[in-house]
């Protein structure tokens, strides 16, 4: 542990409501032109000094009646969701950040932001209609007309959050006719037309209408989440020529492309089915997929698209969309998402199998491991007392960093406490996991920001944001060695690397081995375990269907089979155990002989030896890992006690 849903009816609403990630914080103003639609309400008057001007949006109050009555489910949906809990955020920022202010400082000064524009546009059709100036001090408390350090909410009951009518521009006649997707723009009072429904995500969460901070739907546009139909096409081309579309999803040996690669495509063209999106996205001659088959209605494919992996009304609950139904079915927690098309938790016949690998890892288990930690070391303490006391360790930071998202939301020591047991809010000898089911363990999120999963980047306990590192080796380092957290008494990245000990001269036995070249090694051969696993068991022996085993260092070593590379890895290892069962002897030793001693030199020599004991028994391959440099950090340390003991006679 270191220290440290179709004809145009309601059911539209559940297709093309968009959702817009998570909102946590204000958005500077727009200066970028858009295409505008047809408003269901008056255009609002800005000027200098503005009046109340904008009457309420027609029919808006029976809108959330057909809602109610017609598709009440989706309104609870929202209503569950952070899209309908707005107001508290914005007044938590702007007495955090805009305290001294005036709203027309905020909205229109030097360094604006807009506010009302993402977290409740149509926050300026209330108490009649207002100026968006009006409408900031109109629901939020000032002092002399500034917000102060004690800005709260207020006239919450008019507070529309981010309602239906933000996303969806409902006509007077709905819903005898359709109510398209449309941003509400609160600076113009009319709607703006969007391409997609990640277009009208990226509104808020990117900066397709503002510079701002939260850039969510450019981190997507550059991943390969965002890019899918070129592989699609190809695979079609390669494997599937000759076959029809139908064949595809429904023959003999069926591949259902679009459920993972663009969910929501069969929502485009005015729906259709999973086998009528094939042939509509991909070429074909005669109705059958041919070598020469390419991508088709590039416009319109979504690849995976927000909506893939959320329900817009409730977005921030783990759902994917199932082009079947059309519909999102909800999931336990966001590993499980990541399953459905890179695991075989919705189609057993894949050939993705990262989950059901990580599944069978420790990387899947650690909550005994904490807990047990935790009763053996920490009894007595407090759970802030391990995150920040005087001997440090921040637990969750590693071995469930995701875990703070749980229970609504909380801090470090929240989590340490609410997953562990404790008594008198002290941890004891007997404490034990508790809200399991919650726990993430090291999730698929935990190392990968979903919406850029290819980029090699680890969630940040503390900022619940993501860092990026340099490689994936460096991602490993920021556990399991000291680029975190320096007091860690897990150093493999560091023993890797051959640096760290004391006057033992830097070495690296295998230079070009990086850590997921032996932990995530893919065998190459097509269908086997080894490669559809994708290396996420970080296991260095793979079990094949046959039988046999394979063995990460057989990529680099090709004459050495399983069995015999794996006698020298033990080799190795009983070499290091017995080094390290004698220099823990004399370590120790020279420590204790010591005690009473006030020789700086044997003093210094001592530390210098327990800090390279200590540090090669950081290993955790059991001496593997950069084997002769751990051997000569060994060595030294036995040799610095050796002589300790015969300076004092002992």
């Amino acid at each position: 542990m270191p220290k440290e849903r179709l004809p145009i009816s309601i059911s539209l609403i559940t297709i093309s409501l968009l959702f817009i990630l998570l909102l946590a914080g204000c958005t500077p103003r727009s200066n970028a032109a858009k295409v505008e639609i047809t408003p269901t309400v008056k255009p609002v008057e800005k000027t200098a000094t503005p009046q109340p001007t904008l009457p309420p949006v027609p029919g808006s109050e029976t809108f959330s009646e057909l809602l109610q009555a017609q598709n009440g489910d989706i309104l609870a949906l929202w209503e569950d969701g952070i899209h309908a809990d707005t107001q508290a955020d914005v007044a938590s920022e702007l007495a955090e950040e805009r305290s001294g202010q005036a709203p027309e400082d905020v909205l229109h000064g030097d360094d604006a932001e807009d506010c009302l524009a993402c977290h409740a546009p149509t926050a300026i059709l209330a108490h009649g209609g207002m100026s968006d100036t009006q409408t900031l001090s109109y629901f939020f408390t000032t002092e002399d007309g500034k917000f102060t350090a004690d800005t709260a909410p207020m006239n919450t009951s008019e507070w529309p959050d981010i309602s239906c009518t933000a996303c969806h521009n409902v006509p007077e006649d709905y819903p005898n006719s359709p109510a398209p997707v449309g941003l509400f723009d609160s600076q113009t009072g009319k709607y703006l037309s969007m391409n997609s429904t990640s277009e009208l995500c990226g509104q808020c969460h990117g900066n397709l209408r503002f510079e701002t901070d939260h850039l969510t739907f450019e981190t997507w546009a550059n991943s390969m989440h965002s890019d899918t139909q070129a592989d699609v096409a190809g695979e079609l081309a390669v494997e599937l020529s000759g076959v029809t579309p139908d064949e595809v999803i429904n023959g003999e040996e069926p591949e259902n492309c679009i459920a993972c690669h663009a969910p929501t495509a069969v929502l485009a063209n005015g729906g259709m089915d999973v086998a009528t999106a094939m042939g509509y996205f991909f070429t074909t001659t005669d109705g059958t997929f041919t070598i020469d088959t390419a991508p088709d209605h590039n416009a319109e494919w979504p690849s995976i698209a927000c909506t893939a992996c959320h329900d817009q009304h409730n977005p921030d609950k783990p759902s994917y969309f199932d082009p079947e139904t059309k519909t999102h079915v909800a999931m336990g927690s966001s590993s499980e998402l990541c399953g459905q098309c890179h695991g075989s938790l919705r189609f057993p016949d894949t050939d993705h199998l990262t989950y059901d690998a990580w599944t069978t890892s420790s990387h899947s288990d650690t909550q005994a491991d904490v807990a047990s930690e935790l009763a053996e070391e920490r009894s007595g303490e407090t759970a802030d007392e391990v995150v920040q006391g005087e001997d440090p360790e921040n637990c969750i930071a590693c071995h469930a960093p995701t875990a703070v998202l749980a229970n609504g939301g909380m801090n470090e020591v929240q989590a340490l406490s609410y997953f562990f047991t404790a008594s008198d809010g002290a941890f004891t000898s007997d404490t034990a996991p508790v809200h399991n089911e919650e726990w993430p363990s090291i999730s698929c999120t935990a190392c990968h920001d979903q919406h850029n999963p290819d980029k090699p980047a680890y969630f940040n306990s503390e900022t619940n944001v993501y860092d990026p590192v340099a490689s994936a080796d460096e991602l490993c380092g920021q556990c399991h060695g000291s680029l975190r957290f320096p007091d860690t008494d897990h150093l493999s990245y560091d023993i890797r690397l051959g640096t760290g000990a004391i006057n033992v001269p830097d070495q690296q036995t295998m230079p070009i081995a990086a850590c997921t070249n032996c932990h995530m090694f893919v065998s190459g051969e097509d269908a086997s375990n080894s490669s559809m696993q994708h290396g996420h068991s970080w296991a260095i022996t793979v079990e094949e269907a046959n039988g046999e085993s394979s063995f990460a260092c057989a990529k680099c070593h090709l004459y050495e089979n399983a069995d015999a590379a794996l006698v020298d890895v033990e080799t190795w290892q009983t070499e290091f155990q017995s080094l390290y069962d004698t220099a823990e002897k004399n370590v120790m030793a020279a420590d204790e002989a010591l005690q009473e001693s006030d020789n700086a030199d044997l003093q210094a020599k001592l530390e210098e030896a327990l800090h390279n004991f200590e540090f090669a028994g950081s290993d955790e391959s059991g001496g593997f890992h950069n084997h002769k440099y751990l051997m000569a950090v060994l060595t030294d340390a036995n040799q610095r006690a050796v002589e300790i003991l015969a300076a004092l006679g002992k």
